[in-house]
């Protein structure tokens, strides 16, 4: 009987393991979400790799402790199921708040504010829920923790906690039916998409800034150093003149710069003016046949 309801576990779950992309990983989920609602009072990981006999310990603490798995692929999966379960046009989206009462301050979250548990305002993390729901079948189709002002407004604490540390590489799921919340998903999707390109884009100038800046950085300073050996003023003089050339050269860099953040800005739009067309394309004419004249 026992290794029935596992079975049918592992068989529910399967789209699930499949989002995992992780053989090992897919080995332990069934292992601890068995353990979770499996016999047996204790739910911590040593007594559950106890009751399983096919996982360790260290095996099982891992697959917790370092959940670096994608988590779009997982909520896609649970919300085609959820839909197939009590989706249809008598199902309710409930958006609601749960929360932890907590004695510490470090917790990510944490903070002196209303807990509906409890029907007053206590120090605790808030999280908010997103509920499919039909009839009497509610399913968690989503949980993210909810920060305060007190977190959001203070960048220095919310770096210590690593909530900033950001991965543009992370998408909504879309189930792939059509509804809002999809239509929702795939804008937002286009919109990250759009800020990774921005952010590599910029990361590519600035790696190409800090090589068009080596080299002539490099030789002013070989130059300079030439000149604090130089054993004659003229000599020196020499060097300085050739440091001065490196130093315009990084100039026109800079230049180059402030000029595509200007043309990027629209900024120089107030300096474009009418041009005559056919006027330049008389010169580049007249240009044109005097080379082959010369040539000739």
């Amino acid at each position: 009987m026992v290794t029935d309801w596992r079975d049918e576990l592992a068989a529910w779950l399967t789209p699930f393991l499949a989002g995992l992309h992780h053989k090992t990983r897919a080995r332990m989920c069934p292992a601890y979400v068995a353990g979770l609602i499996g016999p047996g009072d204790r739910k911590s990981i040593q007594p559950m790799a106890a009751r399983d006999g096919g996982v360790s310990y260290d095996q099982l603490h891992h697959f917790v402790a370092n959940g670096v798995w994608d988590a779009a692929p997982l909520e896609k999966a649970l919300l085609a199921e959820a839909d197939r379960q009590v989706g249809g046009d008598d199902a309710w989206l409930i958006i609601d708040d749960t929360t932890l009462p907590k004695k510490g301050r470090h917790s990510v979250g944490v903070a002196p504010q209303y807990a509906s548990t409890l029907g007053k305002n206590a120090n605790c993390q808030t999280m908010v829920s997103v509920t499919l729901a039909s009839h009497e079948v509610p399913i968690m189709v989503g949980l993210r923790l909810f920060l305060p002002e007190s977190w959001t407004s203070d960048p220095e604490r919310l770096v210590r906690a690593g909530v900033m540390a950001g991965n543009l590489a992370e998408r909504l799921p879309v189930i792939g039916m059509g509804s809002e919340f999809d239509q929702l998903s795939i804008n937002l999707n286009h919109m990250l998409s759009r800020i990774e390109s921005l952010i590599d884009g910029t990361r590519q100038v600035s790696n190409d800034i800090a090589h068009d800046l080596r080299t002539p950085l490099t030789r002013l300073r070989l130059h300079l150093e030439s000149a604090s050996a130089a054993k004659s003023l003229a000599a020196c003089q020499n060097i300085i003149d050739e440091a001065k050339d490196q130093i315009d050269e990084i100039m026109s860099i800079f230049r180059a710069l402030l000029r595509i953040g200007t043309i990027e800005a629209g900024m120089g739009r107030s300096q474009f003016r009418e041009v005559d067309l056919s006027e330049v394309m008389n010169r580049v004419k007249g240009a044109g046949y005097a080379n082959r004249h010369i040539s000739n």
